[in-house]
């Protein structure tokens, strides 16, 4: 997994969680474990 840059304001934060326009998770700060997912999220930045 790839580490992602900071989501432009566009960006709407749950809970501590970024989410994308489509659904995809960005990243999770709840969890323990950072996980990172940038397959969707490279063409958007």
């Amino acid at each position: 997994m790839l580490r992602c840059k900071q989501p432009p304001s566009r960006f709407s934060s749950i809970n501590g969680c970024l989410l994308i326009v489509d659904g995809y998770l960005l990243y999770n700060l709840m969890k323990r474990e950072q996980m990172y997912i940038c397959r969707r999220i490279n063409s958007i930045l």
